[in-house]
């Protein structure tokens, strides 16, 4: 585990006594795989995308596993081009050496939270808490009350997953 990040990310929910609860499982380096290790739809699992906006800031955008990010859509989102991060981008700003396993919270990295509302049909989500072995669920509402996200569809169905 990427104990920055998880020490952060426990930081960040503990400081705003919220619950959550984390569970340890086998490596996995796909969201769609983890949701179905963790019993939940790949519709629940929150996949968060680290991207990046024309100035090298960072924006996280968070998808139901089953879906792809467009940066289209997350620019306009935004107000400012933004694309995919690089390998290199995902190490400097979170400390993994993938970019799997990023929680959904842009405070994180310093950046924004875009979040498609798609997630929003559950009372609950399930993510990544920091690695490729330990996830996470918490209630939606205390998601939203953390994250602070943009909620708007950032999501193109005919991408298919991933």
């Amino acid at each position: 585990m990427t104990e920055t990040l998880h020490t952060a990310l426990v930081d960040l929910l503990d400081r705003h006594q919220v619950a959550y609860k984390l569970r340890h499982h086998p490596r996995s380096g796909f969201s769609q795989e983890t949701a179905s290790m963790l019993g939940v739809s790949g519709k629940q699992f929150a996949k968060a995308v680290l991207g990046i906006d024309e100035a090298g800031h960072a924006v996280l955008a968070v998808v139901p596993a089953d879906r792809r990010v467009d940066w289209e859509r997350v620019s306009r989102a935004i107000g400012r081009p933004a694309r995919l991060a690089s390998q290199d981008q995902v190490q400097r700003l979170t400390g993994l050496d993938q970019p799997t396993g990023l929680p959904p919270f842009g405070a994180l990295v310093a950046g924004p939270t875009v979040t498609d509302p798609s997630l929003s049909g559950y009372d609950s989500i399930a993510c990544a808490a920091g690695s490729l072995t330990d996830s996470m669920t918490i209630a939606w509402s205390d998601y939203r009350q953390v994250a602070e996200p943009v909620l708007t569809p950032i999501t193109d169905p005919a991408k298919g997953s991933r």
